[in-house]
């Protein structure tokens, strides 16, 4: 979703409550408003703990409760999978990966 340029700070929260509403439920206005970045074939999401990539839904090993084991919730890293369809323009996978500043080191 793109809004029209914006010059006051009303303007502003306007487009903030048009985006919101475009995201629940867009009516032909929103749409009007869509922007077609790039299609997208598929996309996955993973984290990186205990040395390896897997599913965010997968078990951290953290018992349930254990708020001394808070850390141990966050992932090492996330990696953002997009899978781009063949065609005229960019086609194939993409891979973003992010990690935690405060993990690593030590490891050759």
């Amino acid at each position: 979703w793109q809004s029209p340029p914006l010059r006051t700070r009303s303007a502003w929260q306007q487009a903030w409550q048009q985006a919101a509403q475009w995201a629940r439920n867009p009516g032909d206005a929103e749409r009007r408003a869509e922007v077609a970045l790039l299609p997208l074939a598929d996309w996955q999401v993973f984290y990186f703990r205990g040395d390896a990539w897997s599913n965010p839904m997968s078990s951290s090993g953290t018992p349930p409760g254990d708020l001394d084991a808070v850390g141990a919730l966050i992932p090492d890293g996330v990696r953002l999978q997009l899978d781009l369809p063949p065609g005229p323009g960019m086609a194939g996978q993409i891979t973003r990966d992010w990690v935690s500043p405060l993990k690593g080191g030590g490891k050759t």
